[in-house]
């Protein structure tokens, strides 16, 4: 059966990506109680990463902002493993950080991280609603053009 926010994906025409192992030595989450901290995701899509390089170099604003999508995506398939495949066990998301693989002169963190942003939020409501850190980088792992972490609050027993 589909949670609230799987039935939210599915009318905006995205789904969750397949699992995939992280390929080096962290896990996906550690959690404290009912706050769960995520790994970074980066804007690989069932194994293939999409988006390389720097921003205004290597690909668009445009590219980027879809690469912070699919960021998303994939930690709310990491979310939904620590809700033991059930979203509509998140209470809140709190706390999202966007890292932009981009050079010095780029000015538009925030617009990428929009990406990630709008499909929490329309996925989750005010649930989704979310503080935030936008910041650029020389590099990210793998090559990728953006990387994200989350923090995210459970309902007692998810």
């Amino acid at each position: 059966m589909l949670s609230d926010a799987e039935k939210q994906l599915k009318s905006m025409g995205l789904s969750l990506p397949e699992k995939s192992d992280p390929g080096s030595n962290y896990i996906p989450y550690r959690r404290s109680g009912s706050i769960v901290y995520f790994s970074g995701q980066i804007c690989k899509w069932n194994g293939e990463l999409k988006y390389s390089g720097s921003v205004g170099n290597d690909v668009t604003l445009e590219e980027a902002v879809k690469g912070a999508e699919i960021c998303a995506l994939n930690l709310l398939f990491q979310v939904k493993e620590a809700c033991n495949g059930n979203l509509n066990k998140v209470k809140n998301c709190i706390n999202i950080s966007v890292y932009v693989n981009s050079d010095a002169g780029f000015k538009n963190h925030a617009t990428v991280a929009n990406g990630a942003t709008d499909i929490i939020t329309k996925c989750f409501g005010e649930k989704g609603q979310h503080t935030r850190a936008a910041m650029g980088c020389s590099s990210l792992p793998g090559g990728s053009t953006v990387e994200i972490t989350g923090i995210f609050e459970l309902e007692e027993g998810a």
